[in-house]
């Protein structure tokens, strides 16, 4: 094994542009990039709608058994003008859902008496972004060590849509809340050897005006391996942070927090 990591060590270190080409390109030198992600999102959270009709409407994801097994499959592109800026996208859309039993106790006539309720919740959120970044500082070359750290701002899209049905009652709830905004954001890049690259970001806005409150938060890191200049594989870990709610009408409330790990297989031109 020692022998293996060492002989990859210096294959990188006599490569000028990924393992499988010495072509004397570097790999942060590139003008378009579109990568698919695959992966799988551990949820945490609440959600409500309409609390006026049935107990039980309050839905924790924890307790209503989320399968969290289900693959997220994620699409991302990077067009990138020189060194000096770069606009990143992705969209991802994804479902969870789940069932929850509710037992109430009541007394009737020094008789207690259980009634069971079976509530069951599916939200479905689908999420696209575009971050437009000034890379201010790159030092280094990416055959050795090489820096870039840009800023920038971006817009955020957000739909998320609640469907609560209680089987006891025949009740079905269902809230449907979009938000489109701008946001801020830091990125940043480490490569080295011009066969790894690390790529760090940070972005977040908040909203709180009339009927709608939206918080936004997410920071991302994503490690990169190139086989060749054009060609990489990758992995990645996000967490984001979401709390929407929404008055007008019918109450509607979503908070999570959605770690997101994934693997990645990249190509830029």
């Amino acid at each position: 094994m020692t022998r293996v990591l060492l002989a990859l060590v210096l294959i990188a270190s006599s490569s000028s542009a990924g393992l499988i080409d010495l072509d004397g390109h570097d790999i942060d030198d590139f003008y378009f990039n579109v990568e698919g992600r695959l992966g799988v999102g551990w949820l945490s959270g609440r959600a409500s709608a309409d609390g006026r009709f049935f107990d039980g409407d309050k839905i924790s994801y924890d307790d209503l058994g989320v399968d969290e097994d289900e693959w997220l499959l994620e699409g991302a592109a990077t067009f990138r003008i020189r060194k000096v800026f770069q606009i990143r996208s992705r969209v991802f859309s994804r479902s969870w859902e789940g069932s929850e039993r509710i037992d109430e106790t009541f007394e009737y006539d020094d008789v207690a008496f259980t009634v069971s309720d079976e509530v069951e919740a599916r939200l479905s959120v689908t999420a696209a972004a575009v971050d437009f970044e000034w890379l201010f500082l790159t030092e280094g070359e990416a055959k050795s060590v090489a820096v870039e750290l840009g800023f920038g701002g971006g817009i955020r899209y957000l739909s998320a849509r609640l469907r609560i049905e209680n089987e006891t009652t025949g009740f079905t709830g269902s809230r449907r809340a979009t938000a489109g905004t701008l946001t801020a954001g830091v990125w940043g890049a480490l490569t080295f050897l011009n066969v790894v690259r690390l790529e760090a970001a940070v972005s977040g806005f908040v909203i709180d005006y009339g009927s709608l409150r939206l918080v936004y938060l997410e920071a991302g890191l994503e490690g990169k391996f190139f086989l060749h200049r054009f060609v990489y594989v990758g992995a990645g870990l996000r967490i984001t942070d979401l709390e929407l709610e929404r008055t007008r009408g019918r109450d509607f409330e979503v908070g999570l927090t959605l770690l997101n790990a994934y693997v990645a297989v990249g190509f830029q031109f």
